[in-house]
Order: C-alpha cells, then sequence, then structure tokens
C-alpha cells in the first residue's frame, strides 16, 4: 500500500480510539452538596441554570431539561 493510505488510516484509528476513550471516561459534573443544590425538582434547577439566569448553562450543554439522566448528587 502506499504511504497516504497508511496515514489517513493510521489517522481514522487514532481518532477512532480517542473519540471510544473519550466517551467512555467522560463523567458529567457532579451537582454539589451544598444548600443551594439541595433542589429535586427541575424547575428549582432552572431558577438559576435555565436560559438568562445567573449560572445559565453553557450554549454547549445539550437541550435537556432532565438534569437527574447526566448529573450526579456529589458524594
Amino acid at each position: 500500500m502506499n504511504r497516504r493510505v497508511w496515514v489517513v488510516l493510521g489517522l481514522t484509528i487514532g481518532l477512532g480510539v480517542l473519540f471510544v476513550v473519550f466517551t467512555v471516561r467522560h463523567q458529567p459534573p457532579a451537582v454539589p452538596k451544598d444548600f443551594d443544590h439541595r433542589a429535586e425538582d427541575i424547575e428549582q434547577c432552572l431558577s438559576c441554570h435555565g436560559r438568562g439566569r445567573p449560572h445559565a448553562r453553557p450554549k454547549t450543554h445539550p437541550l435537556n431539561d432532565r438534569c437527574w439522566e447526566c448529573h450526579r448528587r456529589a458524594p
């Protein structure tokens, strides 16, 4: 095989490995164990973390308002 094919093949495999490692190891941030984060109701979460709120979620955050599907309580 020619060198270009090997380079493309190597890059593809490398990116695939990085993708798998990132998706397996990625953990969403834990919810702090302080007084402000004792909420169990999503509406309470969004009162601070909703759009236009003081601590709004970043634009890269998935469009999902079911916080407890990803976030967990800090141990």
